[in-house]
């Protein structure tokens, strides 16, 4: 931003290197995938600054990169599994860098990115044909909605003058049947096998992930004035979370069944997330009733100077 007659020369070559490794994601022997979705990272950061320099942009750059970003989302429908999931993180990464550069860009295709969306995050398969699914294809469809669900929690986050009603509900359904998938996931099957073990990690993490896209979506509806649309969804969601007997955790991972009674602090729960209490949650702090505080702060908010020094020591 210090240099903002760089900023267009820098975005050229990335743009040229990112082409050239998404040419080259059929050569499994080198980390093309992994310089491609470094670079698409730094074309998304560039892009986000147009708003503060928009003299310095020009729109034939915005328009190629989603031409790119939506040409590589046909493409990965035709590539094999690897080369489809590098495409399909590049494609949301760039459409992303778009949608935080604000509603000047996105007014006119909002329909456009509707349409993506509801593409990536349909309605849920029924379970019978969720447990004839492996697991590198459940891993897949979870890839895909975990990357369309940060692009749509970017929207959500920096596009709130566009919502009206009926998007906001369109976008709700949309997360009720993410919501629904991640639920009709099947359980792991019971071996020994370090390999299958694995397998059964990864997509438990990635599940998990798109479980708490899924929460910053929800979020970001309700700070609008929309709450009737997605509160009852949330709340639900919430209650079915809670009162679950078998933990997301226990269906990919034999053997691993916590009991919140059989537990004396949240720290010695296995579940990796502390059984959802998070210092992230920062929107619990309350209003007070003095004039002279504006707000209380939650028991799980860690912001002081002291919280983060401790949390770095950790």
């Amino acid at each position: 931003m210090a240099v903002p007659s760089q900023i267009e020369p820098m975005l050229a070559i990335c743009k040229s290197d990112l082409n050239h490794h998404l040419d080259l994601l059929s050569d499994a022997a080198a980390p093309h995938g992994r310089f491609a979705v470094g670079l698409a990272q730094g074309v998304s950061a560039l892009v986000q600054i147009c708003p503060f320099r928009p003299l310095f942009f020009s729109t034939e750059v915005v328009v190629d990169i989603w031409a790119l970003a939506n040409s590589l989302l046909q493409m990965s429908s035709k590539s094999d599994l690897r080369s489809s999931q590098v495409q399909i993180q590049v494609s949301w990464n760039l459409i992303g860098g778009l949608l935080a550069a604000g509603p000047q860009f996105v007014k006119s295709r909002i329909n456009q990115l509707l349409l993506l969306w509801q593409n990536a995050l349909p309605r849920p398969l029924p379970r019978d044909a969720m447990a004839s699914r492996n697991i590198a294809e459940l891993q897949y469809l979870l890839h895909v909605r975990e990357k369309a669900l940060s692009a749509l929690s970017l929207f959500l986050r920096y596009n709130a003058k566009l919502l009206t009603h009926d998007t906001s509900k369109r976008i709700a359904t949309m997360l009720a049947d993410t919501n629904t998938f991640v639920g009709r996931l099947p359980t792991g099957s019971t071996t020994d096998d370090p390999r299958v073990l694995s397998s059964q990690s990864q997509l438990l993490d990635v599940a998990v992930r798109v479980k708490m896209r899924v929460l910053k979506c929800h979020y970001l509806i309700e700070k609008q004035d929309i709450k009737t649309v997605a509160g009852p969804e949330l709340l639900m969601t919430a209650i079915s979370t809670f009162v679950d007997s078998d933990p997301l955790i226990a269906k990919f991972i034999p053997g691993k069944s916590p009991n919140i009674g059989s537990l004396d602090t949240f720290a010695s729960a296995t579940d990796n997330y502390g059984w959802g209490v998070s210092s992230h949650v920062r929107w619990l702090s309350t209003s007070h009733w003095n004039e002279s505080q504006t707000s209380r702060r939650h028991w799980s908010v860690w912001d002081s100077d002291s919280d983060i020094l401790e949390q770095m020591v950790d």
